[in-house]
């Protein structure tokens, strides 16, 4: 499979509207002539421009240790440590059991050097883990792990470097030894390049290493994708069920139908991960419900898809009404579509939207798909799997204005609990995300990183997790807030929660207990603020409709004389 196939087009919108990244790249080794490809992959594959930079090779340390020098005076928004196990062999050293002391020395060295670089340097840290491409000599017992030697010193080592890193603030491990599995060691190797210039990788290396970067960026920037919209005709299926009826498509247990159950396969596992299934087919709906119920084969239900529009008309149509039913905005849908022209079709007319050039055998897609940059996942949380789950409530909310009692009566019913916990170590992860994540419900688009938070802690500020539970099993973090307090004000600095929890008084309940917790600081104000992005509208009558008085310039404030009251349907805990 073609490398170029996984990466997609930015869109207009995605190359105006994101700033530029940087990023640093500390080695020992020489990556300058990789440094191009890796800038221009890593570009294309997260739709913002992104250069990759690097010191002199094998001098980092000697100016992390010089306060006047350009790394420490350096503020890129990223930067990669690149150490690879042969470096801690030494340049032309035989890698084998008898370096293991020294490499082992030489690790400890380099994670006190990463440790001492993150109390000097902002911005976010990515870590490579380590993955040998060079030939060493070993026995059989070494090669099977039965014996110490390299081996099971990496595997060892990559233990040791995760759990070492564990507790910096926005450091990532980088798992590059996923790479070198899936090309092999020998494809990775720069061979005589390495003799000649200390090259670290092959060529080949830099392209699947750049978008494994981009997607993890992505991730922790908020930029990957939510929900995938799926087409069904040679997509989820083998052929056109409209023409062919049900009986006649490729789905099943040989080929060519077992190539689509792959497929299917790979998309109920993102599903697992949280990220929700659309479907937007040109079909007869009730049609192609019926293939979806009724075929034996099916992996995807209709119960495992979220929210679908099945009618004739343009697909870019489509995806708006589906963003706009979710409360998402465009560019967080990935576009899964076999049509060439249907995939141009919404390149052109959605805003933002990621749209793999899938290739024309479909038996490449699950790889593509699981590679692709916007569907990185840094790690599975509690509100993650239970995305789907919280919209399937949000419409029984919409819907509940004809039961008895009204939505308030389905409101009581849900037994809801509000938790607002002060960030700890169980929140901290999923307060990140939340910041990093949120765009529509998102008041300032204030994003911070693990260190700010930290810092306003101690300054005596709050940072909370907003938890919501229900009476049937959900139980999530749900949003998160920053009040500032000085004197006798109290500001909300951001407030950020999912949309997928409108329509429960969420932000009611959280005003309520900020408004308390303010008083207590002796203040006699709340102030807040509304900076308008363009999609934040799901938030911009937050304080408006809480009774706040308007200031100019998306300021607002109340007096907490008249503070805000609890909904009556939350049980709230602080």
């Amino acid at each position: 499979m073609s490398q170029a196939l996984s990466l997609e087009k930015p869109t207009a919108e995605s190359r105006e509207t994101a700033p530029a990244r940087s990023v640093c790249l500390l080695s020992s080794a020489n990556w300058d002539i990789l440094l191009r490809r890796l800038s221009d992959t890593c570009s294309a594959s997260a739709g913002v421009a992104t250069k990759f930079e690097a010191p002199p090779f094998g001098q980092y340390r000697i100016l992390l240790n010089d306060e006047t020098s350009g790394l420490r005076r350096s503020t890129c928004d990223f930067y990669v440590f690149a150490e690879r196990i042969e470096d801690f062999a030494g340049p032309f050293e035989t890698l084998d059991a008898s370096a293991i002391p020294s490499i082992r020395q030489k690790f400890a060295d380099y994670v006190d050097d990463i440790r001492h670089a993150r109390a000097l340097l902002g911005g976010r840290f990515l870590v490579n883990n380590f993955a040998p491409v060079r030939p060493f000599a070993s026995t059989i017992a070494e090669q099977t792990g039965a014996a110490m030697g390299i081996e099971r010193l990496i595997a060892e080592l990559n233990a040791e470097l995760v759990a070492a890193l564990a507790d910096l603030p926005d450091t990532q491990v980088v798992p590059v030894s996923s790479i070198v599995a899936d090309l092999g060691r020998q494809a990775c190797d720069p061979g005589k390049y390495w003799l000649i210039g200390r090259v670290p990788f092959s060529r080949g290396f830099a392209e699947p290493y750049a978008r494994l970067v981009a997607g993890i960026m992505m991730a922790q920037t908020g930029k990957t994708a939510r929900a995938l919209v799926i087409d069904l005709d040679n997509t989820l299926w083998g052929g056109v069920v409209g023409d062919d009826g049900m009986d006649n498509l490729k789905l099943g247990a040989d080929h060519p139908g077992n190539q689509f159950l792959a497929v299917q396969g790979v998309l109920k596992a993102l599903a697992r991960r949280g990220i929700l299934l659309t479907l937007v087919s040109k079909n007869t709906e009730a049609v192609a419900l019926e293939a979806i119920r009724e075929h034996g084969a099916m992996v995807l239900r209709e119960k495992d898809f979220i929210a679908w529009r099945i009618n004739w008309d343009p697909k870019s149509m489509n995806i708006d009404a589906l963003a706009r039913e979710l409360d998402l905005s465009t560019a967080s849908f990935l576009f899964v579509d076999d049509n060439p022209v249907e995939r141009a079709e919404v390149g052109e007319n959605v805003a933002g939207i990621a749209i793999p050039n899938l290739p024309a055998d479909p038996s490449e897609w699950p790889r593509l798909l699981l590679a692709h940059p916007g569907l990185t996942t840094l790690a599975l949380s509690a509100e993650d799997l239970n995305r789907a789950r919280s919209y399937e409530v949000r419409r029984d909310i919409r819907s509940a204005g004809s039961r008895p009692g009204g939505r308030e009566a389905f409101l009581h019913s849900l037994g809801l609990v509000l938790e607002m916990r002060k960030i700890d170590a169980r929140t901290q992860l999923r307060i990140n995300q939340l910041f990093a994540k949120t765009n529509q419900y998102n008041t300032t688009s204030r994003r911070y990183s693990e260190r700010e938070l930290k810092d306003l802690v101690a300054n005596g500020d709050d940072v909370f997790a907003v938890r919501v539970i229900d009476k049937q099993g959900s139980d999530e973090i749900v949003g998160a807030i920053v009040v500032r307090y000085d004197g006798p004000t109290a500001s909300v600095d951001n407030f950020v929660m999912s949309c997928r929890l409108l329509g429960r008084g969420v932000e009611t309940a959280a005003l309520s207990v900020v408004c308390e917790r303010a008083a207590a600081h002796r203040c006699t104000t709340l102030a807040g603020a509304i900076i308008e992005t363009p999609r934040n509208e799901p938030c911009r009558k937050l304080y408006s409709d809480h009774g706040f008085r308007a200031e100019g310039d998306g300021r607002f404030s109340l007096d907490l004389a008249t503070p805000i009251a609890r909904p009556a349907w939350f049980e709230i805990r602080t």
